[in-house]
Parts: C-alpha cells; sequence; structure tokens
C-alpha cells in the first residue's frame, strides 16, 4: 500500500518546494492545484485500492480551488505569466477574455494611482489641498464657483487618457496571446518579463506589481525568524529596530550583490551557549 502511496505524495512534495522558493509568484497558484487535481483524476496507474484516498485529496483540492478562483488577483498574475497564460486546462476558452477586462479594468486604477503618486499628491492631505488652491484663487477674477464634488481632472480629459490606456493594452494583449514560443514551467517568469518587458510597456508594470506577490509565506517566514533569532540573541539585542531592518533586507538580497563569500556559519547554524559564555566570564575575573 504505502508503496503506491509514496508515489502521489512525491507530487506535492515536489510542488510544495516549488512553491517554497524565493521566487515563487502567486500566478502559479491555481495551474498547479489544477494540474494535480486533474492528474490525480486521469491517472491508470493508480490501483483501485487508493480509489478513496485519492478521491479524498481530488475534493480537498476543488475545496480550495473554488475558493481560489474568486480572487481576482490570483486570475490577473495567472494571465501575466506567460508560462500559463491562455492554458485552456487552467480556464475555459471563454473566460480568460473575462480575465482580460478585468487585468485592464486593474491597469486603469494602477495607472491611475502612479500618476497621482508621481505628483507627491498622497502625502498632502485633503485640508492642505485645499488651502493652496484657496490660496492660489485668492485673488483670481476668473476663478469659477466651486463644485461640491471637490478638485477633480476634467471628465474629458481623464476620459480620454484611460480609453488611450485601454486600448493600449488591447494591443499588447492581443500580441501576448500570440507569442509562439511559451517559457518552460521551471523558468523565471521575472527574466522573462526583463527581456520581453520592452515590448508590453504597460503589461510589465502591472506584471511587476503582480508578481511581487508570492506563492506562499515562506520565504517571509524565513527572513522573520532570522529577525527573532537576532533579538533572542543576547549578545547581540542592542540592534534598533531600523538597523536591523536594515541587516534583513541586506540579508535576503545577499545572493544579489557580487561580494566574497562569507567566512562566518549561518545565523540558523549557529549555537549560542549563554550559559556557558557567562560561566566562562566568570572563571576569567580576577578577585
Amino acid at each position: 500500500m504505502l508503496r503506491h502511496v509514496c508515489p502521489i505524495l512525491q507530487i506535492f512534495d515536489v510542488e510544495t518546494k516549488r512553491f517554497s522558493k524565493e521566487k515563487s509568484t502567486a500566478s502559479s497558484v491555481l495551474p498547479t492545484l489544477k494540474r494535480i487535481r486533474d492528474f490525480l483524476g486521469s491517472e491508470k496507474s493508480i490501483p483501485k485500492s487508493l480509489e478513496s484516498f485519492v478521491k479524498c485529496l481530488i475534493d480537498s483540492i476543488n475545496v480550495r480551488v473554488k475558493k481560489l478562483v474568486d480572487n481576482k488577483i490570483l486570475r490577473m498574475s495567472t494571465l501575466l505569466d506567460p508560462r500559463y497564460a491562455y492554458d485552456e486546462k487552467i480556464f475555459s476558452k471563454a473566460h480568460w477574455p473575462i480575465i482580460e477586462e478585468e487585468l485592464i479594468a486593474f491597469a486603469g486604477k494602477f495607472n491611475l494611482i502612479n500618476e497621482v503618486e508621481a505628483e507627491d499628491v498622497e502625502a498632502m492631505s485633503l485640508d492642505e489641498l485645499d488651502e493652496m488652491i484657496e490660496e492660489s484663487e485668492l485673488n483670481d477674477i476668473w476663478k469659477q464657483p466651486k463644485s461640491p464634488g471637490g478638485v477633480s481632472v476634467p471628465s474629458t480629459l481623464s476620459g480620454e487618457l484611460q480609453a488611450t490606456l485601454t486600448t493600449k493594452i488591447q494591443i499588447q494583449l492581443a500580441t501576448y496571446k500570440v507569442i509562439e514560443t511559451r517559457p518552460d514551467i521551471q523558468s523565471d517568469v521575472f527574466n522573462w518579463w526583463k527581456v520581453h518587458g520592452p515590448q508590453f510597456p504597460d503589461l510589465v508594470i502591472v506584471a511587476r506589481k503582480l508578481h511581487s506577490i508570492p506563492a506562499t509565506s515562506v520565504s517571509s517566514e524565513r527572513l522573520f525568524s532570522k529577525a527573532g533569532l537576532i533579538f533572542a540573541n543576547k549578545l547581540r539585542n542592542r540592534l534598533s529596530g531600523t538597523m536591523l531592518e536594515t541587516i534583513l533586507v541586506v540579508k535576503a538580497n545577499m545572493d544579489k550583490i557580487p561580494l566574497a563569500p562569507s567566512i562566518e556559519a549561518d545565523l540558523d547554524d549557529e549555537e549560542y551557549p549563554t550559559e556557558e559564555l557567562e560561566e566562562d566570564n566568570e572563571d576569567n575575573i580576577d578577585y
């Protein structure tokens, strides 16, 4: 029995390790779960004695997938992952255009937010904005009465910008859809967008945002576990929160910095026998 169960569990082991990698993205969650479910449902080599076990696994995956499919972020990130985009085993042919419309609407809102941030308006309160406007219009003989809706971009201009962005994204999606060579499942989606980003200038901005969401919290837990070890170590607990945050950022990006290899043992592997250290210090004190 175990001889037949192990190959099934190995599938989950392999995919769990892939999810736990530093560059895993949320875009791989739905495709992976659906592929596992379809494989378990169609694999002929699974013996009949395990049918109830396999059915239980499939039912559990279906419950999870049903919840995740309702997540718009997951749907859009799957569309912007060239490894899975427009795969009819993941979403039906009729469903992909709906996800495209969701992406276009999201890109419009995202673009508007970026424009506001670029002007540093987000740093000002509404009262500060009102004061600036009132001061500039104080002696303006051509000023118009304020509308109750407050300050906004003229609707015609805003509509034109939105229409232009929508058209550009539609054109880029049409080109993206017919790309002949799709990257391998094990390939790095960040490298793909780095190479092809100039071809899709508006899509790459949204892709960068969506693919920053990891598939699991494993990488975050690793980082914050390291923070806990630093704080717990009595020999290093004088660090301020700001300095610790800086250290964690550097630690998380060490593989991207061309430095000589570290000669210190990894913090996870270190043991701090504080009691022994205290005893040694007491032995060395001259009374």
